[in-house]
């Protein structure tokens, strides 16, 4: 489930929505902060598997009736063992955030009727600071169309030091006609060094300005300024303009190349969809400097490193419980059209037949998928198979196939990646390591040739 709700499509994850409702109805405030501040201990202690801890922190950050202050210990205390970074985790107040963001593009009707409930549920509103409070209320302003308080609220916020109302309240004078103005009050604020007024106004110049030599040439001044979101909003120009990935792709893949997470997201995903060839150097580094981030068993197909894949399985299917979290089993369902399409039948078969990991009898389905798929490597499997399983099995190896065949069409028809770094931009003035810069560098040759 936990697993569906980060990753899954919008269908998917609708489908599961009621699932998490239920299980949150069943499961008792009481019992949830017990296994949290079980979870809790564990962490502070070091007794916990750190793959495991991030899934259940992540799951348990979700459910609308743990108590926040539980969940917040708990986020704190799994951030700084892992020393990620605090988008990664979801606070009581970015939840807020979230779901506001979820009413903005329409995944919410009569939303209002629930608000009040929701900031009692989550968290403590009145502890928050007051610059939070006036964001919250600015920005839900702002949803419910009352343009002029949502401007009120939100300038209030921002003036109190809360940088994240800036990009709502700018949104609030464009909607009330107010375009010029907001450029003139961010020109101020970026003379002034403000980062996010520098940010935001590159943003404005490109997309409703439409002055693109100066918004980029303003976001370029933004990211040398320290500001990595500059790449973000260079890449959303050409995707929200024309749906142009090729173009947006190295603006992505620099901003992921320092760090940027939504960048990061957005590169490994065009890889995927466009299944572009030549990039096996840039997703390695990726791999690298982003660990905790993906699911990568297939990135490690796709740069040819099926042992480092199965030490990654072997490290989840280690727990030695009968069945293990979705996540972990819907991993592996979901990559193994890419173990076949890639030619790794042989450490596929190896790996699901291996008595320590019990794949068998904790993935029934899937066991007996890769064996109806591969006969010649698991002789007499398919016959052992109970009845019961011929209808899911079946479902679970026509979609298998259908997925092979499209790797297999991509493998046999590669498509030459964009450029990982925007070719009339100079790498050497982002402050990137002597290795990326090499990296960007072999990346040009690939190019020209």
């Amino acid at each position: 489930i936990w697993y569906l709700m980060q990753f899954a499509p919008q269908s998917k994850q609708k489908q599961v929505i009621w699932l998490t409702r239920f299980l949150e109805t069943w499961c008792d405030r009481e019992l949830l902060t017990e296994t949290a501040t079980r979870l809790l201990s564990k962490l502070e202690s070091g007794e916990v598997n750190e793959e495991y801890a991030q899934m259940m922190v992540f799951a348990l950050s979700k459910v609308d009736h743990l108590p926040y202050q539980t969940r917040d210990r708990l986020i704190a205390a799994f951030a700084q063992k892992t020393e990620l970074e605090e988008e990664d985790l979801p606070t009581s107040f970015s939840k807020i955030q979230t779901f506001l963001n979820l009413v903005e593009v329409g995944l919410f009707d009569g939303w209002e009727s629930e608000f009040p409930n929701l900031l009692e549920t989550i968290c403590d509103f009145d502890s928050l600071p007051q610059n939070q409070q006036l964001f919250v209320e600015g920005y839900q302003a702002l949803l419910e169309k009352d343009l002029a308080k949502a401007e009120a609220l939100l300038a209030e916020a921002y003036n109190k030091g809360f940088d994240p109302a800036l990009q709502k309240l700018i949104q609030a004078k464009v909607a009330l006609g107010k375009t010029i103005e907001a450029k003139n009050f961010l020109s101020e604020a970026a003379q002034n060094e403000d980062k996010e007024a520098l940010l935001q106004l590159g943003a404005l110049f490109l997309n409703e300005l439409k002055e693109e030599e100066e918004g980029k040439k303003l976001l370029i001044k933004t990211i040398k300024a320290g500001k990595k979101k500059g790449w973000y909003q260079l890449a959303n120009y050409y995707t929200n303009t024309g749906k142009d990935y090729k173009s947006a792709f190295p603006y992505f893949a620099a901003g992921a190349l320092q760090g940027e997470f939504t960048c990061f997201a957005n590169t490994m995903s065009s890889i995927y969809h466009y299944s572009w060839t030549g990039l096996h150097d840039l997703i390695k580094i990726l791999l690298e400097t982003k660990k905790r981030k993906i699911n990568h068993i297939i990135h490690y197909l796709l740069t040819g490193a099926p042992q480092l894949a199965i030490q990654r399985y072997e490290a989840r299917f280690s727990n030695q419980e009968d069945a293990l979290p979705p996540p972990y089993t819907y991993s592996l369902t979901v990559d193994i059209p890419y173990w076949i399409g890639y030619g790794y039948e042989n450490t596929l078969v190896s790996f699901i037949t291996d008595p320590r990991w019990k794949v068998k009898e904790r993935m029934k389905t899937e066991y007996y998928a890769i064996a109806t798929l591969l006969p010649e490597l698991m002789p007499n499997e398919q016959a052992k198979m109970g009845q019961e399983l011929a209808e899911p099995v079946g479902n679970m190896v026509e979609e298998i196939q259908r997925k092979i065949v499209d790797i297999k069409h991509a493998i046999a028809n590669p498509t030459p990646a964009p450029p990982i770094f925007p070719p009339d931009l100079d790498p050497t003035e982002f402050g990137f390591s002597e290795e990326i810069l090499a990296l960007i560098e072999r990346d040009r040759e690939r190019t020209m040739q």
